[in-house]
């Protein structure tokens, strides 16, 4: 995990009062739920999300939605 998304995590667990743990675990089962949909649409838009681990992980999709949302 990168020092700035680290930095995130972080910032985003002292706003709501939990720990970065907790952060990235909510994250995390959020992403994977997705992930394990079977609407075909989801799946091809989950094709796009590079995860050098086989599965999205939290910095995947955040690194590829901030690229995204650039593009556009």
């Amino acid at each position: 995990m990168t020092r700035e998304f680290k930095k995130i995590v972080k910032q985003i667990a002292q706003g709501y009062g939990v720990s970065p743990k907790e952060v990235y675990d909510e994250m995390q089962e959020a992403i994977d739920i997705g992930y394990h949909s079977p609407d075909p649409i989801a799946q091809a838009l989950w094709k796009k999300v590079p995860a050098p681990s086989g599965k999205p992980t939290p910095e995947d999709v955040v690194v590829y939605l901030s690229k995204y949302i650039r593009s556009v």
